[in-house]
């Protein structure tokens, strides 16, 4: 996680290699990444998901994350995500 101010951290490279997938990894390390985050003091994470990668996109939305903007990053058929989520409520655990 980096800090991008005093209440706010963000998520970055959250990846699961191919033959570890579907087991909940990811949603395992984004959960104890936002409860570490809440235990000291932050009350927002953000992240950025490919528009692509819709496994991902379920797991952050399951987890109270919400869409703040889209990013063309690449190119044109190329576009991320701006996610953000509030910590210390239910959907963040």
């Amino acid at each position: 996680m980096t800090k991008l101010s005093h209440d706010t951290v963000h998520l970055a490279q959250v990846a699961v290699a191919p033959e570890a997938r579907g087991r909940g990894l990811a949603r395992r390390v984004v959960t104890a990444s936002l409860a570490a985050a809440d235990a000291a003091g932050y009350a927002r994470a953000t992240l950025l998901v490919s528009e692509r990668n819709r496994p991902a996109r379920r797991v952050y939305d399951r987890l109270g994350f919400a869409e703040v903007a889209v990013c063309r990053v690449g190119g044109p058929r190329s576009a991320a995500r701006s996610t953000s989520a509030a910590l210390g409520e239910p959907a963040a655990r």
